[in-house]
């Protein structure tokens, strides 16, 4: 055997064409904007959407900044804090506690205030890093999300101290101002979700910039249509609203 003769390199036997495996496609990802209109939709129709938004929010922007506290902490904080509130509220007026102490109890509520604000800041500092525009308002939104959690107490606290068992003493207890009441409430939750888009704007700006090479989900998905038809069925957000003042309206 010649050892000058060059080793003849190895090679790998070919696959047949029928044990090829074909690597399946990715599936596309989607850009993280959502179209305000539809963003609006879930927060009318549901009524409570715009705490899965709080969450989602945060989850995004954990990427960017970092928490001491977690988000889902941040979640239930603003979900109990008006909840335990208006419990209080409740308890001192049930046991007919002094007035003032039913008052000072919707001041647990500022907690979500606190929460909200400082998410919205959040939005506006990273579209400011990002070099993106600002369309919302963080402390504009808190003072008037703050009007928005005491102004119940003008109507409830006094009909729960003075009135009587069926709760018709007070001339704003009667059916027809009852109704105009609900519908004033109603038109202010409404028009604090407006703030919300304006903050979703910015973040639609921010996620243009930094996933431009994603495609944009227009339509509404499959869960959100499902979440839409129960909501609706089930008579929450707005819809509950309207049934309530139509039910006080036909009872007069």
């Amino acid at each position: 055997m010649d050892n000058n003769t060059a080793a003849q390199p190895q090679t790998t036997p070919a696959t047949p064409v029928n044990e090829i495996k074909f690597v399946p496609e990715t599936k596309i990802g989607y850009s993280n904007i959502q179209p305000l209109f539809n963003l609006a939709v879930l927060f009318v129709i549901v009524g409570l959407y715009h705490f899965y938004w709080y969450g989602v929010n945060w989850r995004l922007l954990s990427k960017y900044k970092n928490y001491r506290i977690a988000a889902k902490w941040k979640l239930i904080g603003i979900v109990l804090a008006p909840s335990l509130s208006y419990l209080l509220v409740g308890f001192t007026a049930g046991f007919k506690m002094p007035a003032w102490l039913a008052i000072s109890s919707l001041s647990i509520s500022m907690i979500a205030v606190f929460l909200v604000y400082s998410q919205l800041k959040d939005i506006r500092d990273l579209a400011t890093e990002k070099s993106c525009e600002v369309h919302h308002y963080p402390a504009a939104t808190a003072v008037y999300m703050t009007f928005v959690n005491f102004l119940p107490s003008i109507y409830l606290i006094p009909l729960v101290y003075g009135g009587s068992s069926d709760g018709q003493t007070f001339w704003f207890a009667k059916p027809p101002i009852n109704a105009l009441i609900i519908l004033i409430f109603m038109v202010l939750n409404l028009s604090l979700y407006a703030f919300l888009l304006l903050a979703q704007k910015t973040l639609n700006g921010v996620w243009e910039k930094e996933q431009s090479s994603l495609p944009v989900k227009e339509n509404f998905s499959k869960s959100e249509i499902i979440l839409l038809i129960i909501a609706f069925l089930a008579g929450w957000g707005i819809t509950g609203q309207i049934l309530s003042i139509l039910k006080i309206i036909l009872s007069v």
